[in-house]
């Protein structure tokens, strides 16, 4: 068993204790156990250098603000803070309904997962943030994911109606759906957790 930074340890806690206590269903459950229970023992933190994008200024505004808002936020976003300039920036190509502003309008950081903060390929989670007026393309992946919203901003699945859950919302989406979000007049903040299932061996 490899020793966690303090740094993500506080953060598996605090983001453990602010999903716990949401109103969720079944499946949403599922999934964050099956999450936690692939993050209850922890790798050191990576020493990759690390980029982070002009949009990421926006991010640690965002964690203030919800420090004085619900105490279990408040403390998921004092764990965050510390931990932006460790996390594995990156852009991704637009898609599907992108806005035309999307490439320099967003950014996504790892926190745990594949070059994350904690490198490993079992798990997924991590931040996105986008710019006022950003549209995120439809997209959709084997595993499932659950959301947990830092702001304000809305989320489509499938073909039905645009969504927001509302600052500490979370919800789940089922494995191969398509699903989107676009942010309002406002910049949009979500934590988002997806557990990764093994491919089958082939031996």
């Amino acid at each position: 068993m490899h020793d966690r930074s303090p740094l993500v340890s506080a953060f598996v806690e605090a983001a453990r204790s602010a999903l716990s206590s949401a109103t969720v269903d079944g499946a949403t459950k599922s999934a964050l156990a099956k999450v936690f229970g692939s993050i209850s023992s922890g790798r050191p933190l990576s020493a990759s250098r690390r980029e982070m994008f002009p949009v990421c200024a926006l991010v640690d505004p965002l964690l203030e603000e919800l420090e004085g808002k619900d105490e279990r936020l408040g403390d998921l976003a004092k764990t965050l803070r510390p931990l932006l300039s460790h996390l594995g920036w990156r852009r991704r190509e637009g898609g599907p309904n992108a806005s035309d502003n999307f490439m320099d309008g967003h950014a996504t950081g790892m926190i745990i997962g594949p070059g994350g903060a904690e490198d490993r390929h079992d798990v997924w989670v991590g931040l996105t943030i986008m710019r006022p007026n950003v549209r995120y393309p439809d997209h959709s992946h084997p595993p499932e994911e659950v959301y947990l919203a830092l702001s304000n901003g809305e989320f489509r699945q499938d073909e039905a109606e645009w969504f927001d859950p509302g600052i500490g919302g979370v919800f789940h989406s089922p494995p191969g759906i398509v699903h989107g979000m676009r942010s309002g007049e406002a910049p949009m903040l979500a934590l988002w957790l997806l557990p990764i299932v093994p491919k089958p061996s082939t031996s």
